[in-house]
């Protein structure tokens, strides 16, 4: 190999390096933010997560007090019947 191809390996071998290394550099702050959007993301699942709870909870005690207000109102047919008569 001549010295002027040896040198130019060389430079071009350097160039090489430096641009993976430029790269690689990068990744790490990706990586970071990365990071840093998938926490954020999974407390806002988790808050919508909690919120979904609730509301299902709030359903389900009205579900309650509605099949307690039908049996009781299906206990006692005749408390309308008042009205069915005024026709």
């Amino acid at each position: 190999m001549t010295p002027g191809l040896r040198a130019s390996s060389s430079l071009m071998l350097k160039t090489i390096f430096i641009r993976s290394g430029a790269d690689v550099g990068d990744l790490g702050e990706d990586a970071a933010r990365d990071a840093q959007r998938r926490r954020a993301e999974r407390l806002a699942d988790r808050e919508a997560d909690e919120a979904r709870a609730g509301v299902v909870a709030r359903d389900e005690e009205q579900d309650e007090q509605h099949d307690q207000q039908l049996d009781a109102d299906q206990q006692h047919p005749d408390a309308h019947a008042g009205l069915s008569g005024i026709a």
